[in-house]
């Protein structure tokens, strides 16, 4: 298993963490967590999905990702 630590601007809320767990078990992530200073840690299969889709995904939910 792989993984990421991204960082996503505009993350206010629960509500937000919701929306973007959602998202990205939508797609194929596994395991995700959010930590301080809007950090995000993804964990995936990278046979199965693909960075640029994890942050596609996030993005597409109007957050920002590095």
């Amino acid at each position: 298993m792989k993984n990421a630590t991204l960082i996503v601007d505009g993350i206010h809320c629960k509500s937000c963490e919701m929306l973007i767990e959602g998202s990205l078990k939508d797609v194929g992530v596994e395991k995700v967590f959010f930590g301080k200073n809007n950090m995000v840690k993804v964990f995936f299969e990278e046979n199965k999905v693909k960075l640029n889709k994890i942050k596609e995904a996030i993005r597409n939910e109007g957050y920002k990702v590095n």
